[in-house]
């Protein structure tokens, strides 16, 4: 290699960052260089960094770029007005949603439209993370398709009532305290006909004057109950409707809320927030739900 040098004082391209040409070589020796040879330090991705460089052959990609910290946002509104502020890039920035993570992702810097185009380093994002719900967790604990000991599902019932909407919370909630009450006893249950409710009968042997007797009462409950919750946050809502069942076997009464598939109305709600949200983008979102 030549010992001519020379000292630069500023960055050759605005591709590298913060690249400070520290000397340069004019002519090489022929072996293994293809041009000019510079020694350069940069602030590269992994700190400070100082390389030889064969100008021609590796200067455009000798120091990768810092990785840029993808910005997050977690409402519709706010993902809304950064798109306005820096719009996505036309035939060079795309979107993807993920229904299982909740994610939508804005990739500014993907892969450019020509087949024949260089590639990019697909590190420029902007995501939402949708919040989960809390709401969402309690309904799917209260309605876990399992039967529960009385006292264990009026509690189940009271902490799920602000989201039963098939019937009025208070008529529940009574349902539960007496369902609680009566843990003495024995039951069977029958459906009622005329109304479509289930009707648990339970018997209990109470102490009179002069001996003993039982007393015989009975709890009106639905047959279903819907509860309407969200899975995230700034989401529509989704109504589940649930078979409430009794099990009286050996005379004790156990009891669930058993759900019907719902699985498709996730699907379906999370479609229509896609579609109404590429509209105002003004972008296609490409689904990738498989993890």
């Amino acid at each position: 290699m030549s010992d001519n040098t020379t000292t630069l004082n500023t960055a050759i391209s605005p591709a590298l960052p913060q690249v400070i040409v520290t000397e340069a070589v004019t002519e090489a020796d022929g072996d293994d260089m293809d041009g000019q040879v510079l020694i350069i330090t940069a602030n590269s991705a992994d700190g400070l960094a100082t390389k030889v460089i064969d100008v021609r052959a590796e200067a455009p990609a000798a120091f990768p770029p810092r990785t840029v910290p993808a910005r997050v946002v977690t409402d519709q509104a706010s993902l809304l007005h950064e798109t306005a502020r820096r719009p996505l890039l036309d035939g060079q920035s795309t979107v993807w949603g993920n229904r299982k993570k909740g994610t939508v992702t804005v990739v500014y810097d993907e892969l450019l439209r020509a087949a024949d185009a260089s590639l990019t380093r697909r590190d420029d994002r902007l995501i939402l993370q949708f919040v989960p719900d809390p709401d969402w967790a309690i309904m799917r604990n209260a309605a876990d398709g399992r039967f529960h000991g009385q006292t264990e599902f009026a509690d189940l019932s009271e902490s799920a009532g602000h989201l039963i909407t098939s019937h009025a919370a208070a008529d529940l909630v009574e349902c539960a305290e007496n369902i609680r009450t009566s843990s003495s006893g024995k039951f069977e249950s029958k459906i009622n006909r005329t109304t479509g409710s289930q009707a648990v009968t339970y018997v209990q042997d109470v102490t009179v004057r002069g001996g003993s007797a039982q007393k015989t009462s009975q709890l009106e409950l639905p047959k279903t109950v819907t509860f309407t919750a969200a899975p995230f946050e700034d989401y529509p809502p989704i109504s589940v409707e649930c078979y409430l069942r009794l099990n009286t076997a050996g005379g004790d009464l156990q009891l669930g809320f058993f759900p019907k598939p719902y699985e498709h109305l996730i699907r379906a709600a999370w479609d229509a927030t896609m579609l109404a949200l590429a509209e105002k983008i003004g972008a296609p979102i490409y689904a990738a739900n498989l993890s």
